[in-house]
């Protein structure tokens, strides 16, 4: 996780230092914004930052022509399958066709050939609708973590004697 600390300097006070942090970026691709919502909350609150892109006619011919969803900006997608398979499908493809390594988690309803369709296309998780927050979640973070780039140092425990 990138993370930069500030402080502010005046003539008479020294103000605390600022902990700031941006975690890896999500596009979330679906047709509805208000569906999306639980998902969007659920990954903020987490640290992520999430881009909502709406799945619509033109979505795939854009997304071609920009060239994927340039790497750099984007670490995970989240495609939402669940209301509208076909155009969702039809991303995942095209996506694939631009970056064949950027991690998709695809949700999607019961069906069993969507659910495969998703699988064939390479997504590397297919959760059911409607998503249970936690298990997106979990997904993301072992997709993308968030704790990246940080070094965490344990040390053995040492009592202190006086």
């Amino acid at each position: 996780m990138r993370r930069s600390v500030s402080a502010e300097l005046t003539s008479h006070h020294l103000h605390k230092p600022r902990l700031s942090s941006v975690g890896p970026v999500v596009h979330l691709v679906t047709g509805d914004s208000s569906t999306s919502q639980p998902v969007l909350r659920a990954l903020q609150g987490i640290g992520y930052e999430v881009k909502w892109i709406r799945l619509g006619p033109g979505t795939v011919e854009s997304m071609r022509k920009s060239n994927g969803l340039q790497r750099a900006r984007a670490e995970l997608v989240i495609l939402d399958a669940s209301q509208a398979p076909q155009p969702a499908l039809s991303y995942l493809e095209a996506l694939r066709g631009v970056d064949g390594a950027l991690p998709v988690i695809v949700i999607a309803s019961a069906d069993p050939a969507t659910r495969g369709e998703a699988l064939r296309l390479g997504a590397e998780a297919v959760l059911d609708a409607p998503v249970d927050v936690s298990l997106l979640r979990s997904a993301a973070e072992s997709l993308t973590p968030l704790f990246r780039g940080v070094d965490v140092v344990v040390e053995p425990y040492r009592p202190a004697f006086h």
